[in-house]
């Protein structure tokens, strides 16, 4: 189970709800995946990759923010 503020200014008062059910045995595909993401983006394992354009990682431009995100949706869940 995932919550995150649905705003980016803090006007809102509701928080976002989402689940993501996934095999276990798919799991580490997604690790790798998420790991190759950030090497790419030379982002160690402490700062935060969220989706917001708002909390870009230091560094990042918006251009390589958003090409990372396209490919974290790719990520595949399985062995090809």
């Amino acid at each position: 189970m995932y919550a995150d503020e649905a705003d980016q200014d803090g006007s809102k008062e509701y928080l976002i709800f989402a689940a993501v059910f996934i095999p276990a045995n798919n799991a580490i595909n997604i690790h790798r995946g998420m790991e190759k993401i950030r090497a790419n983006l030379k982002l160690d394992k402490s700062t935060e990759f969220k989706f917001s354009p708002g909390k870009l990682p230091k560094g990042i431009s918006r251009q390589d923010h958003a090409e990372a995100k396209s490919e974290v949706l790719r990520v595949r869940t399985h062995s090809q």
